[in-house]
């Protein structure tokens, strides 16, 4: 909903204390040179936060 303010969830942190989202689903692919790209949802936020990512990551 548009009118309703957005919090985040809770970062998940590994076991090097590095802070990782987690994908909830890959949207789309796009080919880049010799690989691929990927458009990502995560998990707990609104599709405005969709973003690509390399096939590598």
């Amino acid at each position: 909903f548009p009118s309703r303010a957005f919090s985040p969830p809770a970062p998940v942190f590994t076991e090097n204390s590095v802070e990782e989202q987690e994908v909830e689903s890959i949207i789309d692919h796009q080919r880049r040179g010799r690989g691929y790209r990927f458009l990502v949802h995560w998990r707990g936020f609104p599709s405005s936060h969709d973003s690509w990512l390399p096939g590598a990551e």
